[in-house]
């Protein structure tokens, strides 16, 4: 695990000459990337992509004050250490024009996730996650569409049995949302539905949450439609129809995010094809 260590301050924003030194603790030989704040936009870019490819190994970096002698004083996920870096290399520098895109660094991590670890997400992370979905933009402003956070793991057993081809995905997951649209208040409840779920999976992302959509609309389960036996289990309503479920957990696997070599960017346009 890599470690930066501040050099005279634990805040970023303490000390601009302090240097830093992120290392691998436990090696024999501590592999060090010293940095400084005036170090060329380049160095910067480098030293920068060496942590992002080290977080997306690791999942995280230990950030700590030298006269604590290694010992973690904050753990810091990657949005955080992008930030870090933002401090100490000046590396958004309005003079260079370099956009900082924290959505992109978000988007890009996230990674369908099917496996879960037995960690349990504190139920006010949940509650993070849900007001995010809450923001969702829908068809007409009507806000059609409604979810059920579903903890109980025989529910979620119950909810896996409805769906005959693909539902176990779900077993495993500390929780799991059902996403459903009342009908009679939006056209477009499909695309409704569809953009308030992809604001929990990035929202889940933010929380190191793993997450993966299953698909439920015109799916079978035993007796009828997965829609319909979802809906008996949980009590919705008729003028309601289930687009999909979204698993929620530890994730019990980690998976290499996106860089930009990974987009095809001849795929967008400018004025016409």
């Amino acid at each position: 695990m890599k470690i930066i260590i501040l050099n005279g301050s634990s805040r970023p924003e303490g000390n601009t000459d302090s240097m830093v030194t992120a290392y691998k603790a436990g090696a024999e030989d501590d592999l060090y990337y010293q940095a400084y704040p005036k170090k060329s936009h380049d160095y910067w870019t480098t030293l920068d992509q060496k942590i992002r490819e080290h977080v997306s190994r690791e999942g995280m970096l230990y950030v700590c004050d030298d006269d604590l002698h290694r010992a973690p004083l904050v753990s810091f996920r990657r949005s955080a250490i992008i930030s870090f870096m933002k401090w100490y290399g000046n590396l958004y520098r309005k003079d260079n024009r370099i956009m900082d895109n924290q959505l992109f660094e978000l988007a890009v991590r996230r990674r369908s996730v099917r496996r879960y670890t037995d960690d349990h997400i504190d139920n006010a992370v949940i509650d993070e996650i849900m007001k995010v979905a809450l923001t969702a933009p829908a068809s007409f402003g009507h806000q059609p569409v409604e979810f059920v956070v579903v903890r109980d793991k025989q529910t979620i057993k119950d909810i896996a049995d409805c769906k005959s081809l693909g539902g176990n995905q779900i077993i495993g997951a500390d929780a799991v949302i059902v996403v459903m649209v009342k009908l009679d208040r939006g056209e477009f409840w499909i695309e409704d539905g569809a953009i308030a779920s992809s604001y929990i999976l990035l929202a889940a992302e933010q929380y190191d949450v793993g997450a993966c959509w299953v698909h439920i609309r015109n799916r079978r389960g035993k007796r009828k439609s997965s829609d319909e036996e979802i809906r008996e289990l949980l009590g919705v309503p008729d003028n309601y129809a289930v687009l999909n479920l979204i698993a929620l957990g530890g994730k019990g696997e980690q998976k290499q995010g996106y860089t930009e070599a990974d987009f095809e960017k001849r795929k967008v346009h400018f004025e016409r094809y």
